[in-house]
Protein backbone atom coordinates (compact mmCIF):
# COMPACT_ATOMS: atom_id res chain seq x y z
CA UNK A 1 0.00 0.00 0.00
CA UNK A 2 2.15 2.40 -1.48
CA UNK A 3 0.75 6.34 -2.05
CA UNK A 4 0.79 5.85 -5.37
CA UNK A 5 -1.27 2.29 -4.49
CA UNK A 6 -3.65 4.49 -2.09
CA UNK A 7 -4.40 6.80 -5.36
CA UNK A 8 -5.29 3.93 -7.67
CA UNK A 9 -7.49 2.73 -4.23
CA UNK A 10 -8.69 6.21 -4.56
CA UNK A 11 -9.84 5.77 -7.83
CA UNK A 12 -11.44 2.27 -7.74
CA UNK A 13 -13.55 3.34 -4.75
CA UNK A 14 -14.84 6.58 -6.80
CA UNK A 15 -15.98 4.32 -10.32
CA UNK A 16 -17.05 1.70 -8.51
CA UNK A 17 -18.26 3.10 -5.10
CA UNK A 18 -17.38 1.60 -1.73
CA UNK A 19 -19.06 -1.75 -1.75
CA UNK A 20 -17.87 -2.08 -5.11
CA UNK A 21 -14.41 -1.80 -4.55
CA UNK A 22 -14.80 -3.99 -1.17
CA UNK A 23 -15.97 -7.21 -4.16
CA UNK A 24 -13.08 -5.90 -6.41
CA UNK A 25 -10.07 -6.21 -3.77
CA UNK A 26 -11.81 -9.49 -1.95
CA UNK A 27 -11.40 -10.94 -5.96
CA UNK A 28 -8.46 -10.14 -5.82
CA UNK A 29 -6.99 -11.32 -2.86
CA UNK A 30 -8.72 -14.64 -3.59
CA UNK A 31 -5.64 -15.03 -6.10
CA UNK A 32 -2.85 -14.07 -2.47
CA UNK A 33 -2.63 -17.33 0.23
CA UNK A 34 -2.29 -14.62 2.54
CA UNK A 35 -5.19 -12.70 2.12
CA UNK A 36 -3.77 -9.25 2.45
CA UNK A 37 -2.49 -6.58 -0.21
CA UNK A 38 1.51 -6.06 0.36
CA UNK A 39 3.15 -3.38 2.09
CA UNK A 40 6.22 -1.95 1.27
CA UNK A 41 7.90 -3.72 4.55
CA UNK A 42 7.50 -6.92 3.11
CA UNK A 43 9.12 -6.24 0.49
CA UNK A 44 12.20 -3.58 2.58
CA UNK A 45 12.06 -7.01 4.55
CA UNK A 46 13.74 -8.84 1.45
CA UNK A 47 15.79 -6.24 0.73
CA UNK A 48 17.35 -5.75 4.39
CA UNK A 49 18.22 -9.82 4.13
CA UNK A 50 19.48 -9.46 1.03
CA UNK A 51 21.81 -6.70 2.05
CA UNK A 52 22.81 -8.04 5.01
CA UNK A 53 25.80 -10.79 6.05
CA UNK A 54 23.25 -13.36 6.54
CA UNK A 55 22.92 -13.79 2.49
CA UNK A 56 26.46 -13.44 1.61
CA UNK A 57 26.66 -16.55 -0.34
CA UNK A 58 23.90 -15.93 -1.68
CA UNK A 59 23.36 -14.77 -5.81
CA UNK A 60 21.90 -15.23 -9.12
CA UNK A 61 18.35 -15.88 -7.26
CA UNK A 62 14.89 -14.97 -7.93
CA UNK A 63 13.38 -13.74 -4.79
CA UNK A 64 8.99 -13.77 -5.31
CA UNK A 65 7.73 -11.28 -2.43
CA UNK A 66 3.69 -11.80 -3.27
CA UNK A 67 2.36 -13.51 -0.71
CA UNK A 68 1.59 -16.92 -2.61
CA UNK A 69 0.08 -15.30 -5.71
CA UNK A 70 2.64 -17.49 -8.02
CA UNK A 71 1.53 -20.90 -5.88
CA UNK A 72 -2.49 -20.35 -6.98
Amino acid sequence: MTPMMKSIVANYKQKFGEEGFEKIQEEKLKDVSLRRPAEPEDIANVVSFLTSHKADYINGQAIIVDGGSVYK
